[in-house]
């Protein structure tokens, strides 16, 4: 298990580049002995269940190192309701269409229309819309509402090429049909059961069809779950990310760690998971425009807040259902709100009374001599010297333990880039 440690410069990635060496800098991360990740304070927890409560939420969990700490109800909300995920529904979406090409049963960056969605073959432009383009809101289909199909959503105007520009539209939908028609039998719901929620142990879920009367289930917002089941879920896409995960084996880990990854219509957007990545104005303003603010309003104020790690993962939907996964911190994070006029939740303003604030690395923080620093998958990332802002006394020779170095475990990449920051003369 690795956690990383609550410090960094900026909120930024920097380079820094020594006799012609270029290496990226990121958030360090440590042994689970070591490690200084630990879990909001009884104040902070009682600090957000208050305002959590004051603006109307329903549901309240802290999970911390895969155990619930923190669990309570207030206005309408008990541990048996079943509480509409809305959009947040997308973030099981997304995990399926990630075990689906695990499974092999679909190739994100094949074409729809070649053995799926064959009604588009014929079409010049959405002949070339890829699974990857619908799980990431990329196909540049224009949204429809108050369909009564799942097949209703082909006729969707093409109002930009593929994978060019982002917008939240029917895409989860779309991307259901074709699974579907490459499940050979199986519906959507069926196997999602058998591949995810049964596992899990998410015994709660339901489904609404919203305005569709072909019994297909709404795969943008239409679940329903217990907020304990929805901390299950939560639960294995943190114990994922950390590498923790002992349960059955639902999902390879590099069609897992693709729902993370930024896409480059919308760089704080992966496969129906909202992400905490800057997004550059002219882009922003291209993404605000095509979905209403979208990310002005709800995402910006997340990625500029300093107390939220940069992995910081969301699924986000409306009325303020939120599950946040910081893998950094162990930490998942549930919360539900009504089915009533937005409240006044506000994501910042709560995540701030529970995380503890980021504290700026500093020369003292460096121990080069003591330093189990660096797991054994570390590479040349993450040295102090360059996260201190490379304002600290130059590492030596007799600051690199070579021949005894718990520090630099089996990784000659490490050992080389300490040996060209020490002046390239260590033996």
């Amino acid at each position: 298990m690795f956690h990383s440690l609550h410090f960094v410069t900026s909120r930024h990635r920097a380079l820094h580049s020594r006799a012609g060496v270029a290496f990226a800098v990121a958030a360090v991360t440590i042994s689970s002995a070591t490690s200084l990740a630990t879990p909001p304070t009884p104040a902070q927890i009682e600090a957000a269940r208050n305002y959590n409560a004051a603006a109307g939420g329903q549901t309240y969990i802290v999970m911390y190192d895969g155990q619930i700490i923190a669990e309570s109800y207030a206005n309408g909300g008990s541990v048996s309701r079943r509480q509409l995920l809305a959009s947040a529904t997308k973030g099981l979406t997304g995990m399926v269409g990630a075990m689906a090409a695990s499974d092999g049963i679909i190739n994100l960056d094949e074409p729809v229309a070649l053995n799926a969605i064959t009604e588009w073959q014929g079409d010049p432009q959405k002949s070339l819309i890829t699974y990857r383009h619908l799980l990431t809101m990329s196909s540049g289909l224009r949204e429809l509402n108050n369909l009564t199909s799942w097949t209703d959503y082909l006729a969707a105007p093409v109002d930009y090429p593929a994978g060019t520009v982002f917008v939240y539209s029917g895409d989860p939908n779309i991307f259901g049909l074709a699974l579907q028609r490459r499940l050979g039998g199986e519906s959507v719901e069926a196997y999602m059961n058998r591949r995810l929620f049964t596992p899990l142990g998410m015994t709660s879920i339901r489904w609404s069809s919203g305005s569709f009367t072909d019994g297909n289930p709404n795969l943008s917002g239409g679940a329903f779950v217990t907020a304990v089941d929805w901390a299950k879920f939560g639960k294995f896409v943190l114990q994922m990310k950390t590498g923790d995960w002992t349960g059955p084996s639902l999902v390879s880990q590099p069609y897992f760690d693709q729902l993370f990854q930024s896409n480059p219509s919308h760089p704080a957007y992966g496969f129906y998971w909202w992400l905490n990545q800057e997004v550059a104005p002219p882009l922003a303003t291209i993404i605000d425009a095509n979905n209403q603010n979208q990310y002005r309003n709800q995402i910006e104020p997340i990625v500029n807040n300093p107390r939220v790690p940069e992995d910081f993962v969301m699924a986000a939907g409306a009325y303020e259902q939120r599950l946040y996964v910081i893998a950094s911190m162990n930490l998942v994070v549930i919360r539900n709100g009504p089915q009533t006029a937005a409240g006044q939740f506000d994501d910042s303003d709560f995540l701030n009374l529970l995380l503890p604030a980021i504290v700026p690395a500093t020369c003292d923080s460096i121990d080069f001599n003591r330093n189990n620093i660096f797991p054994e998958d570390q590479d040349v990332v993450d040295f102090f010297h360059v996260l201190a802002g490379g304002n600290c006394p130059q590492p030596t020779c007799n600051d690199i333990d070579f021949n005894n170095n718990q520090v630099f475990p089996e990784d000659q990449d490490v050992i080389d880039f300490f040996n060209v920051l020490a002046g390239g003369d260590c033996d």
